[in-house]
């Protein structure tokens, strides 16, 4: 979400966070529509830098479905605050119904971490994940997006 909220928000604030995914529920309201950017505001980065990647799923009767990410789609984060942008348009990424797009953090660069991201104040389906082999925990009424 671009939105700003100190009261909803994702994060990672330590190593043990290596694998962990931060994911929300996006509405596909159109067949065919492909995926060119993924959007969202940072509220605060005190690392260095992270290294993440962006995945996709499908979403089925309120969980995290099969991945639908083609290939490695990774990021590294380097902005102390506010919005960041990872363009996706390359990877043809095409959905027809409401998928899950998790950031999933890979690498630290530097000895801290903390690093915090806004969901948006306006209710939605969030997910997180601690690790990489972990299990999806929902997160009713934060983190919902449309497309």
């Amino acid at each position: 979400s671009k939105s700003y909220s100190l009261e909803n928000m994702g994060y990672w604030r330590n190593k043990e966070g290596l694998g962990g995914e931060i994911a929300t529920r996006i509405r596909v309201n159109h067949e065919n529509t492909k995926l060119h950017d993924l959007t969202f505001n940072i509220i605060e980065n005190k690392s260095d830098s992270l290294l993440v990647r962006v995945k996709v799923y499908d979403y089925h009767k309120g969980e995290v479905g099969k991945s639908k990410t083609p290939q490695n789609m990774y990021h590294t984060i380097s902005r102390k605050k506010g919005t960041e942008t990872i363009p996706l348009k390359q990877y043809n990424i095409i959905a027809n119904s409401d998928i899950v797009v998790s950031l999933e953090l890979v690498k630290v660069y530097g000895s801290y971490i903390y690093f915090a991201l806004s969901s948006t104040p306006y209710g939605g389906t969030s997910y997180v994940k601690e690790q990489s082999m972990g299990v999806w925990k929902k997160k009713e009424g934060i983190g919902e997006s449309d497309l």
